[in-house]
């Protein structure tokens, strides 16, 4: 079954750079990066690593969105976290049933990612606290 995950990444990838940018311009010795993948468990997940000195692959803090199939559902869940996997800020989760047809999962996902990217965005003070 296809859910769309091209779009999702895309909408994702924007916000994520965004963000990027704009901390770069309080800390221009950032280091990021990101990526998205996929499993039978996590069918789509997406993340953006930060490192306030520069030190590639050193993660100080990582901005993630997900998708977990169980239970015939789909859960959404996203969250800021230190690399050592301290939790930060939880933003919106929630599921849907994959007993619904394909439009609609695709509309629900499509939401899901815009309401994880404006929890992103809301969440400017504690990442330039962290990484400026």
């Amino acid at each position: 079954m296809s859910w769309s995950w091209e779009a999702a990444w895309d909408s994702i990838n924007d916000g994520f750079s965004r963000v990027a940018a704009d901390l770069r311009e309080c800390n221009p010795t950032l280091w990021w990066n990101c990526g998205h993948s996929e499993n039978e468990t996590f069918p789509f997940s997406a993340y953006a690593s930060f490192n306030r000195s520069g030190v590639a692959g050193e993660e100080d803090l990582v901005l993630s969105i997900s998708f977990k199939q169980a239970d015939r559902q789909l859960h959404f869940t996203s969250d800021i976290t230190r690399g050592d996997g301290e939790i930060l800020a939880d933003g919106p989760a929630s599921s849907a049933s994959l007993g619904a047809d394909i439009d609609s999962i695709r509309c629900w996902i499509a939401e899901r990612v815009g309401e994880g990217l404006a929890f992103i965005e809301g969440e400017r003070v504690l990442l330039e606290r962290e990484l400026c």
